[in-house]
């Protein structure tokens, strides 16, 4: 089931394509500037030998591309093009190389081939598995790294011992006996026949580096209650504290949607259990089997505008060592390897020069938008959101990057997922007027330096930070150092703004004035902070290690720091009241919420509150020691791990707008008279 924030998505994905076809009238970009190819791959006379024209146009994209020169557009007439599109070939500053559909077609380059040819299994073929009847095979000379049913993998997954979230294996899984780096036992579960478990894959959870190693399972030997897998693993597990699980083994497929491979020399059999009853002939099933959509590797002056990116197990549309290179209007979604994330993106620039992504779309992927070893480049005016790690990247030496005017939204729940992230020497960022919202931390900031971040705004923050720089010195280059945060809001999640860096005219609710591991930051002033709790401000007298604790006023007379800030209801204008996070513990009653010790505080019966950023208004009909109970229940149980609750007291209106309202304090309290906080205007 697609969960409501993907079926948004997903809704606004394909509106998108619909009604703005990147071809036609609302094309922002350069018109046809000298030859004109033609790809159709529906008409009846399309073929790659043809020159190109309408009347004998080409059958595939690839082809188009490797016969352009500088100036030429390649029109693509709508459909799904199930090939991988290498531009190797320039333009030129004034003749650009710009590949787009036909005006007002909808065109899909999928890294996903159809698969064809099913037949019922026996028993024998799936290890004595009872549910046969109800699993269908077939053989292939190529193996998927996932599996579509009708253009989605929601409900398909690989079958997995024992069941359970594949993102959280340290809950789904089971503990270690004994074992070294090739063998586990374990006496309690592993009681099957001689060669159950074998081809299959065993993922050892390493607790310490909260990591899996995984390998293939080459032997099981019954009596000994032993797995013994292909490699050695890194280290050995440590017993009474890593666990194993086994994913993989056709006979374990036992619901709807499970598939398991199994390889034998160049041939593979694919097991597959279908949502849908029936032969999967008849319900279009395919496998991805193409590493990128659309790849340009050296080359330059290029434009990709209107082009959907579907998929693929690596990067959707990534440009490699060129510059000014462009993707406009474009869309990327299910570019993933597998359950488990690899370095699987929407988007990629990589050693890119003046280069851009602008106006594009990166949803359901391994990660949304990356930006690694470039220059001078431009990401813009994106959406990127529900990927299963980060939504946007800046790493790997890339200097003067500008992400400007981008929303990231619901980019938590899939693994281990920031609204943005940056590492390995990222130089004079600028990150200007954009929302992150509804994210498992708003930004994990790592080796940057000369950031000037300003009207951003992080709201709804799962893991505890919106800001989250570290002082220690890492892989590359050093610590971050000179960032400078101005008018910016956070709400829900602390801040840690780093080293010498400068916190001016920003809210942050809760209180925090940037800093990290050691105070304030080098400057900080001007800001307004509030919490709705009793929170106690604190500080240590000079000379004494014990903690001072008091308000704000007395914080600021005995530290002398931030002078000219607030602490102040912020008075947004239309907010939730307040946050409150929920907490770890088993809970299968759809209409309690969990909350941490003391945050029932402040709920009353009748107050409307919102979960997760969903939009659903329920109403708390009591209010207990440590857990609320509302109306109407969810459809499934919250996830106290992860989730948080704002409350709107009886504000019916959830249309968020962090802007200040007129009787805010933060209006014209700032530096030189300025207002506090972003102004960005979320419903626009």
């Amino acid at each position: 089931m697609l969960s409501f924030r993907q079926s948004l998505f997903l809704a606004l994905t394909l509106a998108v394509a619909a009604e703005f076809p990147a071809g036609g009238a609302e094309s922002e970009n350069h018109g046809a500037q000298g030859p004109i190819l033609v790809v159709n791959d529906a008409h009846p006379d399309a073929s790659d030998s043809n020159p190109g024209s309408a009347e004998k146009p080409f059958r595939s994209i690839r082809k188009a591309v490797s016969a352009a020169t500088p100036g030429t557009t390649i029109l693509v007439h709508g459909g799904t093009y199930r090939e991988e599109v290498e531009l190797m070939r320039s333009g030129t500053a004034d003749k650009r190389i710009i590949l787009k559909p036909a005006p007002g077609e909808r065109v899909i380059v999928s890294g996903a081939d159809e698969l064809k040819g099913w037949r019922k299994c026996n028993q024998k073929e799936l290890r004595g598995n009872p549910n046969f009847d109800k699993i269908y095979c077939l053989e292939s000379d190529w193996r998927p790294v996932r599996i579509f049913v009708a253009g989605n993998p929601e409900g398909v997954r690989l079958a997995r011992w024992p069941k359970g979230d594949p993102h959280r294996p340290q809950q789904f899984s089971y503990a270690i006996e004994s074992g070294d780096r090739l063998k586990i036992s374990d006496s309690q579960h592993l009681n099957q026949a001689d060669g159950f478990w074998n081809g299959a894959t065993l993922g050892v959870y390493h607790e310490a580096n909260d990591s899996v190693l995984a390998g293939t399972i080459t032997s099981f030997d019954s009596t000994k209650h032993q797995i013994v897998v292909d490699a050695p693993r890194r280290y050995p597990p440590e017993i009474g504290k890593d666990r194993y699980y086994i994913e993989n083994a056709p006979g374990t497929i036992s619901e709807p949607g499970e598939y398991a491979i199994e390889a034998s020399q160049s041939r593979y059999r694919i097991y597959f259990w279908p949502l849908s009853e029936g032969n999967p002939d008849n319900h279009d099933v395919e496998g991805s089997r193409r590493n990128h959509a659309i790849y340009l590797n050296g080359a330059s002056y290029i434009t990709v505008e209107g082009i959907e990116a579907v998929r693929t197990y690596g990067t959707g549309i990534e440009f490699s060592n060129g510059q000014s290179n462009e993707a406009i209007r474009c869309l990327a979604y299910y570019c993933e390897e597998a359950a488990r994330m690899r370095a699987a993106f929407g988007f990629v620039l990589a050693a890119q020069t003046n280069s851009r992504i602008h106006n594009c779309i990166s949803i359901l992927n391994g990660y949304g938008i990356n930006v690694a070893g470039s220059t001078n480049c431009e990401i813009s005016e994106n959406l990127a959101g529900a990927n299963t790690v980060d939504a946007m990247i800046a790493c790997w030496h890339s200097h003067d990057i500008q992400f400007v005017r981008n929303c990231v939204i619901d980019n938590w729940y899939r693994k281990h997922p920031d609204g943005f992230q940056t590492y390995r020497d990222v130089q004079r960022l600028r990150l200007d007027s954009n929302l992150f919202l509804n994210v498992g931390q708003g930004w994990q900031c790592a080796e940057t330096q000369d950031a000037i971040v300003t009207n951003n705004i992080w709201a709804g923050i799962h893991y505890g930070n919106s800001i989250s720089c570290s002082l220690r010195r890492a892989v590359v280059g050093d610590q971050n150092l000179r960032n400078i945060f101005v008018n910016n809001t956070f709400f829900g999640g602390n801040v840690s703004s780093g080293g010498e860096s400068r916190f001016i005219n920003n809210i942050a609710w809760p209180p925090s004035f940037g800093g990290t591991e050691g105070g304030p930051p080098l400057e900080s002033d001007y800001n307004l902070v509030w919490s709705d709790s009793d929170f106690k401000f604190r500080w240590n007298k000079p000379g004494q290690k014990r903690q001072q604790r008091g308000t704000f006023s007395e914080w600021q007379q005995a530290t002398g720091l931030n002078p000219h800030s607030h602490h102040a209801n912020p008075q947004f204008r239309n907010a939730p009241a307040f946050e409150r996070h929920l907490e770890t513990v088993p809970n299968t009653n759809r209409s309690r919420l969990y909350l941490r010790r003391g945050d029932v505080n402040g709920f009353q019966r009748g107050d409307l509150i919102e979960l997760d950023c969903d939009g659903v208004r329920r109403t708390v009909v009591a209010v207990k020691d440590d857990y609320l109970i509302v109306d109407p229940p969810w459809d499934v149980a919250p996830d106290g791990s992860l989730s948080f609750v704002w409350n709107w007291k009886d504000n019916t209106n959830f249309s968020l707008d962090f802007r200040p309202g007129e009787k805010s304090p933060a209006r014209g309290h700032g530096k030189a008279g300025a207002d506090i906080g972003s102004s960005i205007d979320i419903q626009a």
